[in-house]
């Protein structure tokens, strides 16, 4: 996912923390919680892995978008954005 998209560093720095905090840990509640929150992990990914497909766009024109938008763009901006990736071949 790193590959396509390198504004998804976050989720690998999540994974890094949680495996950090797993590998750290001898208290057996403790270790069952780190798993479950690896679990959560797993299916956040799954998520971003599909957003391309829930956003009309393909991986690359999301890596360029998730470049590109700001959480203070109106919607018009952002439909422009959209606009313009989709008539740009890659």
């Amino acid at each position: 996912m790193l590959n396509q998209n390198s504004t998804r560093t976050k989720y690998q720095q999540h994974y890094e923390e949680i495996v950090a905090k797993y590998n750290g840990e001898k208290d057996r509640v403790t270790i069952e919680a780190t798993f479950d929150e690896l679990l959560q992990f797993y299916e956040g990914l799954e998520e971003e892995s599909d957003r391309h497909i829930q956003e009309g766009l393909s991986p690359e024109e999301l890596a360029i978008y998730d470049l590109l938008c700001k959480p203070d763009l109106s919607k018009e901006e952002i439909q422009q954005i959209i606009k313009c990736l989709r008539s740009t071949t890659y």
